[in-house]
């Protein structure tokens, strides 16, 4: 890279030595959160790390790209790219394949369920020309139990011990 000036009415113009300048990617961090929806009652939330939720909550987990140099509640660019998130769960691991990193430099994993167990979330970004791939450092973990069933009768009746009643 070279400086150049053009001159004026007192200094002659210029042009400076040419000066090797080498651009490398940032350092990232991946950061974890989550949310979740409980579709028995409208309740929407921050996921907890150790957390526990009924089987059936929907859950959204993001994974968020944050330059090493960021300011605070900056991301220092736009990072793009893939993540992938990896559930070392209690019935078996399960991973999301990779997801594209949006414009808010997060990428976000929202199964059809998650099984009744235990959760361990980790996560890995792939890196791109502004920043280097980087593994989430603490993984979200929660447990997700057995949903109570819920039964609903339109009337009441009296049954006595070891009658049968066909339900419909």
């Amino acid at each position: 890279m070279s400086a150049r000036y053009g001159g004026d009415s007192v200094f002659a113009s210029s042009t400076s030595n040419p000066v090797s300048v080498n651009v490398t990617p940032e350092a990232s961090n991946l950061s974890m959160f989550g949310s979740y929806y409980l579709y028995t009652n409208g309740t929407t939330g921050v996921l907890a790390n150790g957390g526990t939720y009924p089987f059936g909550t929907s859950i959204a987990i993001d994974a968020q790209v944050v330059g090493v140099n960021a300011p605070p509640g900056s991301t220092d660019g736009i990072a793009t790219g893939t993540a992938t998130f990896t559930d070392a769960a209690s019935t078996g691991t399960v991973s999301s394949g990779a997801l594209n990193v949006g414009t808010a430099s997060t990428a976000v994993w929202v199964p059809a369920a998650f099984s009744v167990g235990n959760h361990s979330i980790s996560a890995s970004y792939s890196g791109d020309a502004s920043f280097n791939a980087s593994a989430s450092t603490t993984p979200l973990s929660f447990t997700i139990t057995k949903a109570i069933p819920l039964l609903s009768c339109g009337h009441l009746i009296c049954i006595a011990r070891g009658q049968n009643v066909p339900l419909s």
